[in-house]
């Protein structure tokens, strides 16, 4: 289903998007050329999902739209996207001021709604006129108000363990995942609070085989899903799967993966696309050292094969409809592209 393209050495990080890749390796590329502004010094970048850029260079931060194609603004360092799209062509960004406006992609404009004062903590989800912020290191979630300005309540959730995730929203629900470890326990808390008030209305129980970092709102099905592969040695264990629905807060699935368990696989890090999941996997604890590719609805396992060449395990993969992307921890970035198979 899929084969090894070609590798690219030392990179430290990269964006994949729309058939393009943004990668730092000592230098910036998009795709596999040099990405390069005249005068100035490039020394890192980021590219969302939308093909908006941000290349750094020592003095200033150049905004591009269209995969870099076109040059809309140009800021200094004090200026941040908060990468919060608010509809078609407007995201969320920090002023030099350091309070909030709303970021034109289309004129480059900064269009200024309120004043409210950046809190020192960067926004971990965005709804509907809200950013909700996950101040550190306590588990205290503040939600504020993009029409107001004012921060409209505060919740404190240190009883539950320390917060690992704020997953998103669904249905004014906002999701949130914690973890208390310790002694004797090791538990996932699955919770959601109503946006408006940040009282809890949903609360999972402790029991589910939940994982505290390996599980991701899917925003098409409107569903919670967590994966993730319990620890063993070369033997064969369980890769527990649990899906609830971010409606109701019902379990949807609550089982192990039986096409991993008989191929020795144990869930790593994943990303879904299309009615697949896509994810690097490891037939022992130490290392994820397979990349493969499941079916979403009835999760047979459609393809896999240990990464060949890597530089110890695989710590990333990336997505586009094509392509799956693994980074390993020696900084070697290996490509896969889809193929078609053969039907004759």
């Amino acid at each position: 289903m899929y084969n090894l393209s070609h590798n690219i050495a030392d990179v430290i990080y990269f964006f994949a998007s729309n058939q393009h890749l943004l990668h730092w390796s000592n230098k910036l590329f998009l795709d596999s050329l040099e990405f390069l502004i005249p005068n100035e010094e490039v020394i890192g970048g980021f590219m969302d999902e939308n093909g908006l850029l941000n290349v750094t260079t020592k003095t200033k931060i150049y905004w591009y739209k269209d995969y870099g194609q076109k040059l809309i603004l140009v800021t200094d360092h004090f200026t941040g996207l908060m990468n919060f799209q608010i509809d078609e062509t407007i995201k969320l960004a920090r002023t030099e001021t350091f309070n909030y406006s709303y970021f034109d992609t289309n004129s480059g404009n900064h269009l200024e709604v309120f004043n409210a004062k950046f809190n020192g903590n960067y926004p971990s989800a965005f709804y509907n006129k809200f950013l909700f912020f996950h101040k550190f290191p306590n588990s205290t979630i503040q939600a504020l108000s993009l029409l107001s300005g004012e921060y409209e309540w505060e919740v404190y959730l240190n009883s539950f363990g320390e917060i690992r995730k704020l997953l998103g929203v669904i249905e004014e629900k906002l999701w949130v995942v914690l973890y208390r470890g310790g002694e004797n326990q090791d538990i996932t808390k699955l919770i959601a609070l109503d946006i408006h008030t940040g009282d809890i209305i949903i609360e999972l129980p402790e029991s589910l085989p939940l994982h505290n970092t390996h599980i991701s709102i899917i925003e098409e099905k409107q569903t919670i899903l967590s994966i993730w592969g319990m620890k063993s040695s070369h033997h064969k264990a369980n890769s527990p799967l649990v899906e609830i629905d971010g409606k109701t807060g019902r379990i949807i699935r609550n089982h192990r993966i039986e096409s991993l368990f008989e191929a020795n696989l144990k869930m790593g890090l994943w990303k879904y696309l299309d009615d697949k999941i896509f994810f690097v996997g490891a037939m022992d604890y130490i290392n994820s050292t397979h990349v493969g590719v499941l079916d979403y609805n009835t999760l047979d396992l459609l393809w896999y094969e240990e990464v060949a060449g890597r530089k110890a395990g695989l710590k990333e993969i990336q997505v586009t409809g094509d392509k799956i992307f693994c980074l390993d921890i020696g900084h070697q970035l290996h490509i896969y592209e889809k193929v078609e198979e053969d039907k004759s």
